[in-house]
């Protein structure tokens, strides 16, 4: 759950921790529908954290971590209500929002799966105080390269502490 709340909070635009090292990958950037990754290394855990993300708006986010991957829907969400994404023509991905649970991580998994492979998505949230159903769609242009050097960016990170052990 806080994984969740952390990437909403960047979602947010809440200002990150000054002097935390960021990369970052530019899917065609500037163009339609293009994608990013950006990743940050967590000095105190070291741990590094991707996001990818949509330039055209934000709203439809991947977050990828050590310890498995969620997919975040509008932001900060009204509690307790659902999300969904929609893949091309398939059946629509639906989960709630407060959650993060086993069942829901293979709910995320079975959205990013048909992302990987789509060409366009539509994705419903509700948002926060007005319950107001808000609806995003786009292009996943650009998305499958992105998530990859995410994945990537996350299984390079050094196993080792980043800080100089002192002798």
């Amino acid at each position: 759950m806080t994984q969740t709340l952390l990437l909403a909070l960047f979602l947010l635009g809440y200002p990150q921790e000054s002097g935390a090292p960021r990369i970052r990958y530019g899917v065609r950037t500037g163009t339609t529908g293009s994608w990013y990754a950006e990743c940050t290394d967590d000095r105190i855990d070291d741990e590094r954290n991707c996001m990818v993300c949509n330039n055209d708006n934000q709203q439809v986010a991947v977050g990828l971590y050590k310890d498995g991957t969620i997919l975040v829907i509008g932001g900060r969400g009204y509690p307790g209500s659902e999300n969904a994404i929609r893949i091309d023509g398939a059946q629509p991905v639906k989960w709630n929002s407060d959650r993060l649970t086993t069942a829901e991580l293979r709910l995320y998994q079975k959205a990013i799966s048909q992302m990987l492979n789509g060409k366009r998505y539509v994705a419903r949230s509700y948002g926060w105080p007005d319950r107001n159903e808000i609806i995003n769609e786009g292009t996943l242009d650009g998305f499958k390269e992105a998530y990859e050097w995410a994945q990537k960016a996350l299984k390079a990170y050094p196993a080792k502490p980043m800080m100089p052990q002192s002798k």
